[in-house]
């Protein structure tokens, strides 16, 4: 699964991923993140890629004990895991064919977690009345601002 975090608008973006390979992350988060955004990761060799798709790309090196460097930091899409890991233990385990739409849900409560349970309800009951709108998880993808820094880091599942 890899996590995507909006620093200025704060909006998250998951997504179930197979792996953490490059092959496996590239599509994914070049389909999440607006073009000539700066993308923080820690140092894992998979994000290497990002500066030749055209993303200024900086890292830290967890492994020597670099956290922060000024800017460069992915200490909220860590905050990401801290959440989502309890929250999906509660379920006591999720199998892999569920864990997108689990992914794709907690992803919305996240994006919304300023408005009531009552305001999230009305939004999904808005969003399911639209008729233009498909109403397959795929379609609650909340894209990044262009050109916001965005926080990534993935994990092995």
């Amino acid at each position: 699964m890899v996590a995507m975090l909006g620093r200025e608008q704060g909006l998250l973006v998951l997504a179930v991923v197979p792996d953490v390979k490059r092959e496996s992350l590239g599509p994914v988060m070049t389909q999440a993140i607006a073009p000539g955004s700066t993308v923080y990761t820690d140092s894992a060799k998979c994000y290497n890629f990002l500066e030749e798709v055209g993303y200024p790309h900086e890292s830290v090196n967890h492994s020597q004990g670099e956290y922060v460097r000024g800017q460069v930091h992915e200490n909220g899409t860590e905050g990401i895991w801290s959440l989502l890991l309890p929250w999906l233990a509660t379920f006591r385990g999720v199998n892999q064919g569920d864990l997108p739409a689990c992914a794709t849900f907690f992803q919305f409560l996240f994006n919304h977690r300023h408005l009531t349970a009552f305001g999230r309800s009305q939004l999904v009951l808005q969003h399911l009345l639209e008729e233009s709108t498909c109403h397959s998880a795929e379609t609650w993808q909340w894209p990044v601002e262009a050109c916001a820094p965005l926080t990534v880091h993935a994990i092995p599942i």
